[in-house]
């Protein structure tokens, strides 16, 4: 969304980002850590015991209308703000 923008993050840390996304009212920073802190227990989850598998899907599946709720945010935004948007046959 940055890159879209013309802004430049490439040498930032990501909290610079989450920060300048959160002030765009695109994200709650702290809801977007939480959600990234899921992930990094889901994605480093080598585990063979079915019990904590479950548990991480469920933890995913928890947080499923977050996830949709931001994409939601981020596509309306894109919408108003970007032309190819909404020509897109894809993107629809």
């Amino acid at each position: 969304m940055l890159f879209l923008l013309g802004e430049d993050f490439s040498r930032k840390p990501f909290i610079d980002m989450l920060n300048r996304l959160e002030k765009l009212e695109l994200l709650d920073k702290q809801e977007w850590m939480n959600l990234r802190t899921i992930r990094n227990d889901v994605a480093h989850e080598y585990s063979f015991n079915v019990d904590e598998l479950v548990d991480s899907l469920n933890d995913i599946f928890a947080v499923k209308d977050k996830l949709i709720s931001f994409y939601d945010t981020f596509y309306g935004y894109c919408v108003v703000k970007f032309k190819f948007t909404r020509d897109s046959e894809v993107l629809r």
